[in-house]
């Protein structure tokens, strides 16, 4: 959906993802995730999404870091925190340096945050040295009964591309919801959504676009509850191959 189009060859690809929910939304400072099932390559790039909860007095001030079992630590790309309901997300990505099997990934918090959640994905074929070509986020605080479309609008500097997006509801555990990827965009994670609080309701979904031409992008996700969405996303460049 958008003013840039999609199709033709895949070039930036989808490898593989884990994710973990604290799911009783305890106070913690720090989450694993499962082991991944393949070993990371080395030259890929990890995408990951932290949400996190905290005391109101607090806010954002809360510190996250992102790290994983062979060293490489993440690099935070936008945080967007919603003051009413005391609950943020942010995303983040690193360029895999160390690499093998079996690669955990782990977030820590300082002070202690509720509600948290970590979803981590690899792709292969982006820039190694730069691979965010643009980034962006928001809120969609009016999702109303019935089925809402939230939307998330960047551009794409350069094509191909990939268009990386992930919605969020941030009224944790309120009622059960199901994201809906948007017209043209690959759902990632489990079917049912990431992030599976103690009610059974699952609060997140990454989804995925190529794009082909440079140009406006609008990432979108169909929605079936009324809550309040927190919106991330960024376009995954390819290498630049010189004069």
């Amino acid at each position: 959906t958008g003013g840039g189009s999609t199709g033709g060859p895949s070039l930036i690809q989808f490898v593989q993802d884990a994710q973990v929910s604290e799911g009783d939304c305890n106070f913690v400072t720090s989450l694993d995730s499962p082991q991944l099932a393949n070993p990371i390559t080395t030259g890929d790039v990890l995408v990951a999404a932290v949400t996190y909860g905290s005391y109101p007095s607090l806010g954002s001030a809360i510190q996250t870091t992102v790290f994983d079992d062979f060293g490489n630590t993440f690099t935070q790309v936008d945080d967007y925190y919603d003051v009413p309901l005391a609950q943020g997300l942010r995303d983040f990505y690193v360029v895999v340096g160390p690499a093998g099997p079996n690669d955990g990934f782990h977030v820590s918090f300082s002070p202690e945050a509720n509600c948290v959640g970590l979803y981590v994905a690899e792709y292969a074929g982006a820039d190694p040295v730069a691979p965010i070509a643009a980034h962006g986020n928001g809120e969609d605080a009016d999702a109303g009964p019935g089925t809402d479309v939230l939307s998330l609008a960047l551009a794409a500097p350069a094509a191909p591309a990939l268009f990386w997006a992930f919605g969020y509801d941030s009224a944790v555990g309120q009622q059960p919801f199901g994201f809906v990827a948007g017209t043209g965009f690959t759902p990632r994670g489990p079917p049912e959504g990431v992030w599976a609080w103690g009610n059974g309701t699952f609060e997140g979904r990454p989804e995925e676009q190529q794009v082909a031409d440079a140009g406006a992008l609008l990432a979108t996700w169909s929605v079936g509850t009324e809550s309040t969405f927190i919106l991330e996303g960024f376009v995954l460049g390819l290498p630049d191959a010189g004069p």
